[in-house]
């Protein structure tokens, strides 16, 4: 299973917080808890609706809320998704995916 993620240069994308210094850790971070941590779900997505072992993830908007980073990206399938990473500790990470009016959040103790 391979995740790549990408930085999309949308009109709306902001990434003016972050330095590019910050900003490659943060894409590695959360390419790294997502790898580690949704990978098995992301597979069984894949499986699904795709039948790819590689997911691409497009970085929407780059932003500090409440003292993490809000990542905002999407993937193939389009379901719209949000990371929130602590940058004092990236395995801190909260990932909430919407699709077509469900919702499904998961978190990590």
């Amino acid at each position: 299973m391979k995740i790549e993620l990408r930085v999309g240069f949308k009109p709306y994308f902001n990434v003016s917080e972050l330095s590019a210094v910050e900003l490659k850790p943060l894409k590695e971070h959360v390419k790294q808890s997502l790898a580690q941590y949704y990978a098995p779900d992301l597979k069984i997505y894949s499986q699904t609706y795709s039948n790819t072992d590689t997911i691409y993830l497009t970085v929407q908007s780059v932003c500090e809320e409440n003292g993490k980073w809000r990542v905002e990206f999407s993937e193939q399938g389009e379901i719209d998704k949000r990371a929130w990473v602590n940058p004092q500790n990236p395995s801190d990470i909260l990932v909430t995916a919407y699709e077509e009016g469900s919702s499904l959040s998961v978190s990590l103790p």
